[in-house]
């Protein structure tokens, strides 16, 4: 088989997604592919019979999206793509119900994903705006010294310029992960929620600079969230036993590891934590008795 078969298959989406139907001869004219009258058929065939996303249109030989439906179809047919794990590199497990919490808010997914791709393929910078998942993240962004940065866009969103390298899946969250370029020039390690960006742009070329090796870089993650010191942290687990159990982990950042034992709602705490653990929960404003125990 083609090793582009799928890529061609996905670069006839986002012309349909401009809204309006098309015949066959316009998608071949106006695709960056080389493709056939035969091939098209072909790739309607696979789309409707494989994947639920039929894409005919309301008259006989014009190609549209479907009323409903497609994001369903379409997040079947990315799951078995990225399920390939062809360049780019794809970490974790390949989820649908995570592609399509990905892709629910945007109203071009395949362009976006296409826009990412061509990103990582071409070694482009990637700008975009870009909402922030995590609740922290989300109450800096909107502190008025952050409002007031270079940085900002609109209100809840920040601007990020980036090479992206690879997608990672894991937690909730379908994320991109590559060299963020910061406003100072530093080049730092950082991923993005796919559903947090707005409008990816792909820009120039430009080649990465930092070292990349997933299995590396979420060695130690929880939540599979990068960043942050690396802590080795000893846990009293109460969730599903009665005795509780007393195991070691290890974890990238304060925010995770608090996140972490905060899920279990007093269940599970951090034994004797660090004390920048602490003074993290402190500045967050948490509850220090459901998530540590401190011992003589």
């Amino acid at each position: 088989m083609n090793p582009q078969y799928k890529d061609n298959m996905l670069g006839i989406l986002p012309l349909l997604e401009r809204g309006r139907a098309l015949s066959v001869q316009q998608v071949i004219s106006l695709g960056t592919a080389m493709l056939t009258e035969r091939t098209v058929q072909r790739y309607l065939k696979e789309f409707r019979e494989v994947y639920g996303l039929d894409l005919g249109g309301a008259r006989r030989g014009e190609l549209a999206l479907p009323a409903v439906g497609y994001r369903d179809g379409l997040s079947r047919f990315l799951k078995a793509y990225f399920s390939e794990r062809r360049y780019p590199p794809v970490h974790g497990e390949v989820s649908e119900k995570l592609i399509s919490s990905a892709i629910e808010g945007h109203n071009r997914p395949a362009q976006v994903i296409c826009e990412i791709l061509k990103a990582m393929r071409e070694s482009r910078r990637l700008n975009f705006a870009y909402r922030p998942q995590h609740p922290e993240t989300r109450r800096k962004v909107n502190a008025k010294k952050v409002r007031l940065s270079s940085r900002f866009v609109e209100k809840g969103y920040i601007a990020v310029s980036m090479i992206p390298c690879g997608f990672s899946f894991g937690g909730e969250l379908m994320l991109i992960v590559g060299e963020t370029i910061l406003p100072d020039s530093q080049r730092v390690q950082r991923q993005y929620a796919v559903r947090g960006m707005l409008n990816p742009q792909s820009g120039s070329v430009e080649n990465v600079q930092l070292e990349f090796d997933f299995s590396e870089i979420y060695a130690d993650s929880v939540y599979t969230w990068i960043g942050g010191q690396r802590y080795n942290l000893t846990i009293e687990d109460a969730r599903f036993d009665e005795a509780p159990r007393i195991y070691q982990i290890r974890a990238n950042g304060e925010e995770e590891a608090l996140q972490f034992a905060g899920a279990a709602l007093g269940r599970l705490r951090i034994v004797n934590p660090p004390s920048a653990l602490v003074a993290k929960a402190e500045e967050l404003g948490l509850d220090a008795a459901r998530i540590f125990r401190f011992t003589a």
